[in-house]
């Protein structure tokens, strides 16, 4: 289910971005987190034959982990810059900052 939750969020921020270059990476690392550990999960199961792919986030593996975060932080860097859509409304009688 964490995955389901991650794959939302994902599609949020690339929902929210106007830039294509974050919305192509941010959907490149949904894919391939979400497909990673659909495939784990289909291993576990039984559903498919034994391929070695570790779960995103939990298996053993100092290389995968260290790929997998830096993917979720290049997404999360493109959270924090959120486009500017419109103008700061002003009431009358008071100043912009």
């Amino acid at each position: 289910m964490l995955f389901v939750v991650l794959a939302i969020a994902f599609v949020r921020i690339i929902r929210m971005s106007d830039d294509p270059f974050a919305k192509i990476a941010t959907s490149a690392a949904m894919v391939w987190i979400v497909g990673q550990a659909f495939v784990n999960i289909a291993v576990v199961l039984g559903l498919l034959p034994v391929l070695g792919v570790p779960l995103p986030l939990i298996s053993a593996g100092g290389s995968s982990l260290i790929t997998t975060l830096a993917a979720i932080g290049i997404v999360l860097s493109f959270a924090r810059h959120r486009p500017a859509r419109a103008e700061r409304v002003v009431r009358p009688g008071r100043m912009a900052r």
